[in-house]
């Protein structure tokens, strides 16, 4: 597989539109390893080719193997990620939307992989989407939250720790303190006491 994917790659981005009608082929094949390569197929397509942002988007809503999860948000999305932050970050905000709870998962694992590339460093912009995202977030995403704050907190501590002060001062969920004070083991040591702190000013106040 991964030969085929090295052969075909040079092609893909040659010919965009040829390479999707061959993702979509792959993927009707139904099993697991065309799908991975559809998936890896798709990463190397231009990020401005008509309708791949939607497709990758609807093949993540129905992926139900969580390798072939993680193949779409990583490797599909990788060039988008790489060429165009904004348009991926855009992207981001519309799998954010709160008639859609079930894409906010899909959407962390899509930025984790930017936080952890060294070579993008403007981080204000997914701070800015992620606020709103982190105050209303829902108890059962309390895992997703831990990876999500670990990989923000990797990328720049300094800035992580102010972010994480302001959102949950400015949280007006009560359930935000309650899932943050759950999944304290699984952050950094250095940000647990900041954020035992920042919990107990908020309760505080309340």
């Amino acid at each position: 597989m991964r030969q085929i994917e090295m052969e075909l790659g040079p092609l893909t981005a040659t010919f965009p539109e040829q390479a999707m009608a061959l993702t979509d082929a792959l993927w009707k094949d139904g099993y697991l390893e065309s799908r991975l390569l559809a998936a890896a197929l798709l990463g190397r397509i231009h990020p401005e080719t008509n309708l791949l942002l939607e497709r990758i988007t609807a093949w993540v809503s129905r992926a139900r193997d969580n390798q072939l999860r993680l193949a779409l948000l990583s490797t599909s999305l990788a060039r988008l990620r790489r060429e165009s932050p904004a348009k991926f970050l855009q992207l981001m905000r519309t799998w954010f939307d709160p008639a859609t709870p079930a894409m906010w998962g899909n959407a962390i694992h899509a930025i984790i992989p930017l936080l952890e590339d060294p070579a993008y460093e403007n981080l204000p912009p997914v701070y800015n989407l992620l606020s709103p995202v982190i105050k209303s977030m829902p108890s059962i995403m309390q895992n997703d939250l831990a990876d999500l704050i670990n990989a923000l907190y990797a990328a720049s501590p300094i800035e992580t720790t102010y972010f994480l002060r302001q959102v949950i001062i400015g949280a007006s969920s009560p359930q935000l303190p309650v899932t943050l004070r759950r999944i304290l083991p699984q952050l950094p040591a250095k940000l647990q006491p900041v954020i035992t702190e920042s919990v107990r000013q908020k309760t505080a106040r309340a």
